[in-house]
């Protein structure tokens, strides 16, 4: 006889009814407190695992009762919503939850680490590596559209303005540096700002529809929109944390004292963090070294965290299935 599914697996799946799309860090999170699973140093391990199992049985084709979406994050706005539950830890996720929304207006007032250009070209790679890997067919059909769209620009581009012609020239610059092997081209502006150029022209200049069109189906397939904007979002947070070496991941010096001037009560209030005192027996050494009463003397361990490499990788998500 079959059993049915588990107490921990229904309650996944009704949380996924009240509120599809929830995240499975935040279900993780509110499953535990409501169990009372968790600790004073955060989630039980023994918690985690049961929760993993239910998860994984609950999206099972035994049961199917929920369906899981993994994706990268491509905003701010749900970094700052959905990050702070990415860890069993709850000195981690207090300090997130409290301190992320600054951070998130932080990044949106940096310039980009790399730019525009860098970026998207950074992503196309990420994706023409995919593509080569997992769907070499999608790689042909990109291909294909590389070729529609000379093929249309050369139809052309002999009768259009002078403007116009040299929005083409830089298409085609641009495609032979992403598509073209060992291409000597490199134009500095962004494919899909092309693409945008292009679409803008048509009303005056109806022939550059079938440029468009083709150029349109390019991006779909090598850069979708989703695909920029994870990297733009990635761009922005390598311009606050220096995530070059994997296992010492930590934010910035200048990020941190932007960050304690905006909320020097939140990061003064974290484990570790120490401030400069003009006690009798400091007073003549701060003297000396220039510091201020208050002055940040030693930064919390736990800023480090705020913002880790997973904050790059995928998320997962919950929703009901169709079948339950």
């Amino acid at each position: 006889m079959s059993r049915g599914a588990g107490q921990l697996q229904r309650q996944i799946a009704e949380s996924a009814g009240a509120e599809p799309g929830i995240s499975v860090g935040r279900l993780r999170w509110r499953l535990a407190e409501a169990s009372g699973r968790v600790e004073p140093a955060g989630i039980s391990r023994s918690f985690q695992v049961s929760f993993q199992r239910a998860l994984r049985g609950a999206a099972g084709e035994r049961h199917h009762l929920i369906e899981v979406e993994s994706r990268k994050l491509v905003t701010l706005d749900e970094l700052a919503l959905h990050y702070p539950d990415k860890t069993h830890s709850a000195e981690v996720r207090a300090a997130r939850s409290a301190l992320l929304p600054a951070v998130v207006d932080l990044a949106r007032a940096s310039p980009p680490q790399f730019g525009v250009v860098k970026t998207e070209r950074h992503a196309l790679h990420e994706r023409i590596t995919l593509l080569r890997e997992s769907a070499p067919t999608d790689l042909r059909r990109a291909r294909r559209a590389w070729a529609s769209v000379r093929s249309a620009i050369v139809a052309v581009i002999g009768r259009l303005s002078e403007q116009d012609a040299a929005t083409l020239v830089r298409v085609l610059g641009k495609g032979s540096e992403y598509f073209e092997p060992k291409s000597p081209h490199q134009v500095n502006v962004p494919l899909r700002a092309l693409l945008e150029d292009v679409t803008a022209a048509i009303r005056a200049e109806p022939s550059l529809a079938a440029v468009a069109a083709a150029l349109s189906e390019l991006c779909e397939v090598v850069l979708p929109r989703e695909l920029v904007a994870g990297a733009t979002l990635k761009d922005r947070l390598y311009s606050l944390v220096d995530f070059g070496n994997r296992k010492l991941q930590s934010m910035k010096t200048a990020t941190k004292e932007r960050l304690f001037e905006a909320c020097p009560d939140a990061v003064a209030a974290l484990r570790g963090h120490e401030a400069w005192e003009t006690t009798a027996g400091d007073a003549q050494f701060i003297a000396l070294v220039g510091r201020a009463q208050g002055e940040v003397k030693r930064f919390s361990p736990v800023l480090d965290q705020l913002l880790q490499r997973d904050a790059l990788g995928r998320f997962e998500f919950v929703r009901p299935s169709d079948a339950s």
